[in-house]
């Protein structure tokens, strides 16, 4: 979200500021299949405090020392400091609720996952982009504060407990690859990770560079794109339950959906009809992967294996992203932001075409049987 007003600064780049954030995927990504792990194992409230606090000090020293491999050490910490939050969080959701109920809480859970850059966006319009960090680290400190301390309260009061797995060894976690329909909903992640970390991490250079807007006004179309992906996960919910109730063919037609609002891209160069069909591109694939946190992992409570799902799913995801970013701030350069939109268009079409061949050949195995 800072990435305009950083690289008018020569000590940043493009591709630097680019290889920070893959840093950080690679972490958050190698944290997630040890901390998913963990999760199992160890009580939420110690994983979430540890991590919370430990990324909210790396955050913190980013803007005030200017060294590259201080840098990259705050950025890898972060990462693997982020890892231990959502795979203990949706464990304790999905064990200590019914089923519906556990929908609808990861749902809102992944709402307010947006938030995040909506609320670093609205920073980045008013304050200078080292005072986003110092500013974003304040605030994330005191907001996990307060919910680890309800957490223990809701502990203390018996309303939320915690069983830990029994197995600990390597077998134990090699049973999350024979957990139903896990390969598809793991690949479904991988894409939709692609679109809502590596893409949206470009998004305010594209708006400035390719649409011709001001920071400003990037910020604010960067803005409204995030706000709109508070939406993507509670459409996701409603169409499950209402119309198709088949959490990976939803998945399909909203890949489908993403990939044709990407080529419209290079055709309607029109700033606010573009910025309105990067918006529907986001939210489709947002609701695409929002089928992974709202239907899928809540429906493993029984597994005892939720944590462990989260973290190699999340990690698959988060490592996809990560090889992607490098491609695309190295791509841009080379192909410009035509060559980079045709790119994620591909991206889309290939993941419809996965998903499609996955239901064909489920529904042909069905017929056998």
């Amino acid at each position: 979200m800072a990435t305009p007003a950083m690289i008018k600064e020569d000590f940043f780049t493009k591709e630097y500021i680019g290889l920070l954030s893959s840093a950080y995927f690679i972490f958050y990504a190698a944290g997630q299949l040890i901390n998913g792990f963990i999760g199992d194992r160890v009580r939420p409230k110690f994983l979430l405090a540890i991590g919370l606090e430990t990324s909210c000090l790396s955050l913190l020293i980013v803007p005030l020392i200017e060294n590259k491999a201080v840098h990259f050490v705050c950025f890898a910490i972060m990462g693997f400091a982020l890892s231990m939050v959502r795979g203990p969080l949706t464990k304790l959701v999905a064990e200590n609720t019914d089923q519906k109920s556990a929908r609808l809480i990861c749902t809102l859970l992944s709402a307010v996952a947006f938030l995040s850059p909506l609320v670093a966006s609205v920073l980045a319009m008013f304050l200078e982009w080292r005072m986003v960090f110092i500013t974003a680290s304040a605030l994330t400190a005191v907001v996990s504060a307060i919910a680890i301390f309800f957490i223990c309260r809701f502990e203390k009061a018996g309303h939320i407990n915690f069983v830990p797995a029994e197995k600990s060894d390597i077998t134990a976690y090699l049973k999350v690859f024979k957990l139903n329909d896990f390969w598809i909903y793991l690949f479904i992640s991988a894409v939709g990770e692609i679109v809502g970390t590596s893409v949206n991490f470009w998004i305010p250079t594209y708006m400035t560079e390719y649409l011709g807007l001001t920071s400003d006004m990037a910020y604010t179309a960067y803005s409204v794109i995030s706000f709109s992906g508070l939406f993507a996960p509670f459409i996701t919910l409603i169409i499950y339950e209402k119309v198709i109730h088949n959490g990976v063919k939803l998945s399909c037609i909203m890949y489908a959906v993403s990939a044709v609002s990407f080529l419209l891209l290079l055709i309607l160069k029109a700033p606010v009809v573009n910025v309105l069909l990067f918006l529907i591109a986001k939210m489709a694939s947002g609701c695409a992967v929002g089928a992974v946190w709202s239907i899928y992992l809540p429906g493993l409570a029984k597994s005892g294996l939720v944590s462990s799902a989260n973290g190699v799913i999340d990690s698959a995801g988060y490592a996809a992203a990560t090889v992607a970013n490098v491609i695309f701030s190295l791509a841009m350069s080379k192909v410009g932001w035509s060559g980079t939109i045709v790119m994620w268009a591909i991206i889309m079409a290939i993941a419809v075409n996965t998903i499609f061949l996955n239901l064909k050949f489920k529904k042909n195995r069905d017929k056998a049987f």
